[in-house]
């Protein structure tokens, strides 16, 4: 079975980006150079994930701030899943 390169998530809160009313959000799986240039780990923080993140997305850092917490916590679902990593049902990201 082949696995997704990329996957588009629906808003449940669409953002008013400067240029565009965005309610969905298109995020591409990791390459190893993603991972290597945007490090997020243990010991990072929220800012370096949002970089990451938003380089999937084809999205700027500051466009990820204005997005509502339930929807960037799918993107973080998302990008766990891409990295084979699948939560537990009462675990949310």
């Amino acid at each position: 079975m082949a696995k997704e390169k990329c996957v588009t998530i629906p808003l449940d809160f669409p953002l008013e980006l400067a240029d565009r009313k965005l309610d969905a959000v298109t995020i591409q799986r990791p390459t190893m150079g993603d991972l290597e240039d945007y490090p997020v780990n243990a010991s990072t923080g929220l800012k370096e994930e949002m970089a990451l993140v938003a380089h999937l997305c084809g999205l700027h850092a500051e466009d990820l701030r204005q997005m509502d917490a339930e929807d960037y916590g799918k993107l973080q679902t998302q990008l766990l899943q891409f990295r084979g990593i699948t939560l537990d049902k009462g675990n949310k990201a």
